[in-house]
Order: C-alpha cells, then sequence, then structure tokens
C-alpha cells in the first residue's frame, strides 16, 4: 500500500511540474525576446504636426524666384484630416496648394487619399478639376502600379465657340528609395508618387456649313508632381513640371475669326518644394 502511495505521489509531482514548465515564459539561452513591430504612417497626423518648405518657383525658366512654405494639420476628423498653409491659406508650392485645399482620408497606415481640386495651367480653360479618393501613395504595392485614374471631359463656350477639354488625372507609385537627401538630412524607405495631369482641347468651327473639330491642345501631360515621402516624417519633397503647347494651324485659324486667346502658345515652368524642418507629435 506505502508503495502504491509513493508512486501516486510522484506521477502527481512530475505532472504538475510539467505545467509549470508549459507556463513558464522566461526565454531559455539562445532565445530573444521578439521587439513589437510599429506601423509606419507616411504622413502622420495629429494637431499642430507641421512642415516647412523652401520653394523654388521659375514661371520662364530664367529667372527662378523663392519663398517659403509652412504645411500644418489643422483638425482632425476620425481618420481624415486637413491641412492649412501660412497665415492666409495661399500656398506657393504646387503640392503644399492641393493639400491645403482638400481633404485627406488615411487608409489604414500605409496609403493616404485626397479629395481636392487642382487649377488648370491653361488660363482660357475653367476654374478647375474637382476629384475625390486620388491615392497619394500605397506602400504594400510593387513599383511602377498606377495607384488612381480619373478621366472626364466638359464643354464651356469661349468667345461663342465651344471648347471641349478632355481630362485624365492619375497617380503612379513610381519607386521606394533606400535612402533620400533633403537638405542634408538623408531618409530611409522614402515612397516615390507621380501625380500627373494630361489635357486635351478641342473646338468646333463652321466652315462653309460643316461643323468642323480642331485641336486646340493635342493630348499632352500639362502638369506632373514627382513627390517623395518619407516614413513617419511626412512629404519630404515636391518636384512640379507645368508645361503646354498649343496647336499652332488651329490658333491660327481662330485667329482668322477673331478669337484671341490672349495666352502665349507655349509656356514651361517649374515648381520645387523642399523640407526644411517639421515636428511631428
Amino acid at each position: 500500500m506505502k508503495n502504491i502511495v509513493t508512486i501516486l505521489g510522484v506521477c502527481l509531482l512530475l505532472i504538475f511540474t510539467s505545467c509549470g514548465n508549459d507556463d513558464d515564459t522566461t526565454p531559455t539561452e539562445g532565445e530573444q525576446l521578439e521587439t513589437p513591430v510599429l506601423p509606419v504612417n507616411y504622413f502622420p497626423a495629429a494637431l499642430n504636426n507641421y512642415w516647412n518648405y523652401n520653394v523654388t518657383m521659375n514661371s520662364d525658366m530664367t529667372n527662378p524666384t523663392t519663398a517659403t512654405d509652412s504645411l500644418y494639420v489643422a483638425s482632425i476628423n476620425g481618420d481624415s484630416f486637413m491641412l492649412d498653409v501660412n497665415t492666409n491659406n495661399i500656398a506657393n508650392g504646387t503640392m503644399s496648394n492641393l493639400l491645403a485645399n482638400g481633404t485627406l482620408t488615411e487608409q489604414g497606415s500605409g496609403a493616404l487619399t485626397l479629395n481636392s481640386s487642382i487649377e488648370l495651367p491653361i488660363d482660357f480653360i475653367g476654374d478647375g478639376i474637382n476629384f475625390e479618393g486620388a491615392v497619394l501613395y500605397n506602400t504594400s504595392v510593387p513599383d511602377n502600379t498606377v495607384l488612381f485614374s480619373l478621366s472626364d471631359m466638359f464643354t464651356q463656350d469661349v468667345q461663342g465657340f465651344p471648347i471641349t477639354i478632355t481630362y485624365t488625372l492619375s497617380t503612379e507609385k513610381v519607386e521606394r528609395l533606400p535612402s533620400f537627401t533633403v537638405n542634408n538630412e538623408t531618409f530611409n524607405d522614402v515612397e516615390v508618387v507621380d501625380f500627373t495631369l494630361e489635357l486635351s482641347v478641342s473646338t468646333s468651327v463652321d466652315i462653309l456649313g460643316n461643323p468642323t473639330t480642331f485641336s486646340i491642345l493635342d493630348p499632352q501631360d500639362v502638369m506632373t508632381i514627382r513627390s517623395h515621402y518619407g516614413p513617419n516624417i511626412g512629404l519630404l519633397k515636391a518636384d512640379s513640371q507645368i508645361s503646354f503647347s498649343l496647336n499652332p494651324t488651329t490658333i491660327a485659324l481662330l485667329e482668322t475669326l477673331n478669337v484671341d486667346l490672349n495666352i502665349p502658345t507655349s509656356s514651361t515652368a517649374t515648381n520645387v518644394e523642399e523640407l526644411t524642418s517639421y515636428m511631428i507629435n
């Protein structure tokens, strides 16, 4: 009987010892405690976060001018937030203007969309284009991926002639750079995204009783903004190229019909924003 009790006692001791070992979370030799991976946000939004930029503008490709922009988080509503720029909300930078005149929404920490409007770089064409859901970046997709595309057309009257504007607004992830330097500060894992506006413009002219369509602006990219976004920082740099070239044959025809668009037949301009300082809460 004593032998049976002794055997039972040993078995119970082994069971309790085994259970205790299963619950022991102390790492053994050679094991490492895992460090939690924090989410990366390429445009962190907290009230009073701000970013300051040097802006270099060149409208005639000969005499650049410089200015500054101060972009900051003005309000937050759930996953959406709004930015203001400078004290008068008038931006010198092309990309800062887009950002400060719209609403940004986080699609998780790896993507950001923008509802805003874009001014057209040709004076006689409307006031601008409103858009929603333009993807500014998406860290989960490979290089050379189209993130957003919007195509549409509208017609307006210019000096008695119908002008039809066809456009495509798109964003594309160009690449992720292992490192990128702005104003002597180097950032890693930088997302590079192009924001592009393609335009074409045409008109219908009555020639000997026959309506005939003429191209005023052949299809071309009139604006491209290449933006660089740094992890847990935001917009590092935006390089905007703005250019157009009107169809000289159609312009000459309109002039014979006493239609003067009162704009140059071609134009090229650049606008470069570079981060100089920032505060992220």
